[in-house]
């Protein structure tokens, strides 16, 4: 080994100790042993990745050139994940109590609010928030592409980044051009953003749910080996108080096995009711198959066929299917299974912690951010004239032709497996589209057949983002189905195809191939042959349509495209949807301020609409509604906060004083000042405009902000305006 590659591995140990307290020890020893290798402190790294550092290599190693470059990398690459961890923003701490003011929280809210960018301290159905991630998977089909879309922006953190080998390691096509060039990909991903490798990518698949940790959960995280990976846990648990849709009480001794019926995972149904369907084979394992899972398998496969030697498998029904090649429930096979050996075989080691170590778990509630500032000026106004100009309001219309889809249509048909490879943007994608099962749609399509109506469970299947590519591709505007694939459902509007679901059998029954359609997004509405039908889209599945997806958005928003995106629209649900009441953490800057005006002279006032609007969000050019009140009476010269209140014993929008409102993003009669944490000060801009005639609009009809703007014309006596500051710095 040259002096000058001993000097690097000195000078590594050097910086290791100088810079994070790790002292590797006996350098210039013959053996390094890895146990005396690592100290560790304030960092928390752990003996292990010490050890990785030196086991194996001496002072009297030689060591090529290839070997000295990947230790060096291996070494960078721990350095970046410390980095990374520094620059990791730190939230406030949780609080051991609750505050006495804060709303019941499920176990599942308590954990979004935990991750709220904003910290609002707690979260309820139907708020439109921005959370920070644990970890990000990106498979490198995806990865290939799509990080050249967004103009490399860079990574989260290189050890919190995953990508996932899955479509590479065929041995039998790896050393195919296209397949090369997806490895190629994730070698240079390696050597930029110093990722390491991690062998154990088929078990990254998991099971999981959401419930309160215990005794034995605290347990399992205390015999973790990585300091780092037990030291940042918190536990937390349902308020006793908090609010379900619904509860349900499960009688674990009626649990049974259910069967997934092709050709729809959805359709899911008890194994008793397919017994005795014959099967021509049986497939044992997944990805997901869990280690419960596999003995399991054994244990009814030793009850099944005594004496005999089972493969292992993922699922007992499969197992017990598999002895008469017929659909099998396997509950008496389960029933007959000793519980004491199959508590043996799944404990893998007796606890090592203390008893005193688990005897209690400290719950902890999510943090919350300090009280931002806030002013007002409330000042009287002296009401001057004005002139409203309807044409400068923007009416979103989507036009098209209908081409009709049946049932389930699949995305393995949508985007065939073998195609895969070549669908690298959404032009290819889309000649491969439906080539299989409907040969004539793509032609159809570009004939003008744009707009696709389809029945149930649209996009089940695999979860692969190319079968909406290849939609987008071959020229597809909008998808309307009775019902959609969850995941499905996902990836459209993060690509940015617009998905409406219209469960609505009449709407399915008017409609026909060839039929003309007109999708009106102001007042969420889809005309056809006369007749409307009312949909629901969420403000984000609006911004993300908007945009042409999360690439293109980032592309004009950069990192904070969901800051700019979720401006003002802090619930995501529109009031015919059946929200539940929001609880803000601030109630108190909520409530509108108390204003004062003096009726313009020389005219005689018929009405008066206000209006609160954010002029300063993130995205440019934009104003963000917080609230439009109209119906206002003339002998009205002032507001109260309890004025714009609305009336929760109707379903009309009218508040409790009697005044008509229009909706606002988050469907309530107004929001109070919400920038976002540290975006500076937002103007909030009030006008009150005086009419010389009554807008007429019936109690009973649900009125839009551009309505109002086009029945003002004409009618504008005069106008008053006050302007608000606010803003929510970070907490320090």
């Amino acid at each position: 080994m040259s002096r000058k590659r001993k000097t690097g591995l000195k000078d590594l140990y050097q910086i290791l100790e100088d810079v994070r307290k790790i002292r590797i020890e006996h350098v210039e020893s013959m053996f390094v042993r890895s146990e005396l290798c690592s100290k560790h402190t304030d960092n928390a790294i752990s003996d292990k990745q010490a050890d990785a550092l030196t086991d194996g290599l001496t002072e009297h190693t030689n060591l090529t050139e290839e070997q000295e470059s990947e230790i060096l990398f291996l070494v960078s690459a721990w350095w970046e994940a410390l980095n990374s961890a520094d620059r990791a923003k730190a939230f406030p701490a949780p609080l051991r109590t609750r505050p006495g003011d804060r709303r019941g929280m499920t176990l599942s809210e308590k954990i979004f609010s935990l991750h709220d960018i904003d910290q609002r301290g707690s979260v309820a159905p139907g708020n439109l928030i921005r959370v920070d991630v644990d970890w990000v998977i990106a498979s490198e089909a995806s990865w290939a592409s799509t990080y050249n879309r967004l103009r490399k922006p860079g990574i989260f953190r290189n050890d919190r980044f995953w990508i996932a080998g899955d479509h590479v390691v065929n041995p039998r096509i790896n050393s195919l051009p296209k397949v090369q060039a997806l490895i190629d990909a994730n070698e240079r991903a390696k050597r930029v953003f110093k990722l390491t490798d991690y062998q154990g990518m088929n078990e990254l698949c998991g099971i999981t749910g959401v419930f309160a940790p215990d005794i034995l959960t605290q347990r399992f995280i205390q015999e973790r080996r990585t300091p780092r990976h037990k030291t940042a846990t918190i536990y937390m648990k349902s308020d006793d108080d908090a609010q379900y849709v619904e509860t349900h009480e499960v009688d674990l001794s009626k649990v049974q096995s259910f069967i997934a019926k092709y050709p729809r995972p959805d359709d899911v149904v008890p194994a008793v009711d397919c017994g005795g369907t014959e099967l021509d084979g049986c497939f044992i394992g997944a990805c997901t198959t869990t280690e419960e899972d596999l003995i399991l398998v054994v244990l009814v496969l030793e009850e099944g066929l005594k004496g005999s030697i089972g493969h292992l498998g993922s699922a007992a029904t499969v197992a017990a299917s598999s002895f008469t090649m017929r659909f099998t429930n396997p509950t008496f096979l389960l029933d007959a299974i000793d519980t004491k050996k199959w508590d043996n075989l799944r404990r893998t080691r007796d606890s090592i912690i203390p008893e005193f170590l688990t005897e209690i778990v400290e719950y902890m509630e999510p943090s919350e951010s300090s009280s931002p500032c806030c002013e007002i000026q409330s000042k009287g106004r002296i009401i001057r004239s004005m002139l409203v100009d309807a044409s400068t309001v923007k009416h979103q219309v989507l036009k098209g032709t209908v081409q009709l889809l049946g049932d389930f249509i699949d995305t393995d048909a949508l985007a065939p497996a073998e195609s895969l490879i070549d669908m690298k943007t959404h032009e290819a994608a889309g000649e491969y589209c439906l080539q299989y099962t409907h040969p004539e749609f793509r032609v159809h399509v570009k004939g003008g057949f744009n707009l696709v109506v389809a029945g149930k469970a649209f996009g089940c299947g695999s979860s692969r983002e190319q079968a909406v590519m290849a939609l987008l591709g071959c020229g597809v505007k909008c998808v309307i189905a009775e019902s959609f694939a969850s995941i499905f459902q996902r990836n459209m509007p993060n690509l940015g195809l617009l998905c409406i679901s219209m469960p609505e059998k009449s709407f399915h029954a008017a409609v026909e191939d060839g039929a003309e359609i007109a999708i009106d997004f102001n007042d969420s509405i889809i005309y056809i042959d006369g007749r409307a039908f009312r949909f629901n889209l969420s403000p984000m599945e609006r911004e993300l349509f908007h945009h042409g997806g999360i690439a293109s958005a980032f592309r004009k928003f950069g990192s904070n495209l969901f800051e700019a995106m979720t401006e003002g629209k802090r619930l995501g649900v529109t009031p015919d949807r059946g929200i539940t009441e929001f609880v803000d953490p601030h109630p108190e800057l909520q409530c509108f301020p108390e204003l004062r005006w003096t009726p313009p002279p020389k005219v005689e006032v018929k009405e008066y609409i206000l209006i609160s609007e954010d002029i300063d969000p993130p995205i440019p050019r934009f104003v963000v509604m917080h609230g439009l009140f109209y119906a206002i009476p003339p002998t009205i010269t002032g507001v109260l906060p309890e004025d714009t209140e609305q009336d929760r014993n109707t379903k009309d929008h009218i508040t409790r004083s009697g005044w008509r409102y229009v909706p606002n993003l988050r469907g309530s009669s107004y929001i109070g000042p919400a920038p976002p944490l540290g975006h500076g000060v937002h103007r909030y801009v009030f006008t009150v405009v005086a009419l010389s005639e009554p807008l007429r609009f019936d109690r009973s009809q649900r009125v839009s902000q551009r309505q109002i703007a086009t029945a003002m014309v004409g009618k504008v006596a005069g106008w008053g305006q006050w302007v608000g500051h606010f803003e929510r710095p970070w907490p320090s």
